[in-house]
Formats: structure tokens, sequence, C-alpha cells
């Protein structure tokens, strides 16, 4: 299985939660990044920040198909956060 990453810091994966929330594409995202491999030191309250998600290409997928049905639509991402999005859903297309 093939996999990509995400880099987020402490305020970029609180803003993913937020965002989550209100829009499919960004629940899928959430989801992927639960699912991933990640550091086991790790923990979403202590970090260590930034943290490498290890993204499966089928999670990726899931993501993009999310994205997709928004028709491309990024609503209320923006910065380095959206930037790392449109990195990942680029690199498996």
């Amino acid at each position: 299985m093939a996999y990509d990453f995400m880099i987020m810091n402490a305020e970029e994966l609180t803003s993913l939660q937020w965002i989550a929330e209100r829009y499919d594409y960004a629940a899928a995202l959430e989801r992927a990044i639960t699912d991933a491999k990640v550091d086991p030191e790790w923990s979403i309250d202590e970090g260590p920040y930034p943290v490498t998600f290890d993204v499966s290409e089928h999670a990726a997928w899931d993501v993009k198909a999310s994205v997709d049905a928004e028709d491309g639509y990024l609503t209320c991402m923006g910065g380095r956060l959206k930037s790392e999005l449109e990195r990942l859903l680029s690199a498996i297309v």
C-alpha cells in the first residue's frame, strides 16, 4: 500500500477539526489522518508538533472523492493547511 504524508502543526490540526464539523471533505481528511501512521510518541494534546501523518493512498483517494463532490472547493481552508492538502491530492493523481 502506497503512502504519502501531511505535515501539520497544532493550529492547523485545530482548524481542521473545526472545518471537519462543517464540511464533508474536511471530515474525510480528518478520518484519513486519524487512521494514518504517526510517531507512537505523539499525542494530540502534547505533540510534538509539527507532526507528520503517513496517509494511505486509499484514504487520500477518499479525501479526493469528497473534495470532488464539493466541486473542488476547499471552503474555509487556507494557508499552509490548504497547500498541504492540495499537494497530497496532486500526488495521488
